[in-house]
């Protein structure tokens, strides 16, 4: 992305110089802009996606955590009624 503003960059200065016609530094900064919006669309992209995976990820873990837990309390019922009350 540094790149394309960048080249956007250079180009001014070349305008500036002389040496490229505001029609060309148009093009090229039509081009960059494209880069640059691609680059930061892909970006967004990817970090919905990783928080997407991450939220999966501790659903399932968390699942997991609750299903573990509830039996062991059902074990521990099942040792107590091992145990007959006290009179």
């Amino acid at each position: 992305m540094t790149g394309s503003i960048n080249k956007k960059r250079e180009h001014k200065k070349a305008r500036d110089e002389g040496r490229l016609d505001d029609k060309s530094l148009m093009d090229i900064e039509k081009r960059a802009d494209v880069v640059t919006y691609a680059t930061i669309a892909e970006m967004n992209h990817f970090e919905q996606e990783r928080i997407n995976d991450l939220n999966k990820v501790m659903r399932e873990f968390l699942t997991g955590q609750l299903k573990l837990y509830q039996e062991i309390v059902v074990n521990i019922e099942n040792a107590l009624q091992m145990f007959p009350p006290a009179q």
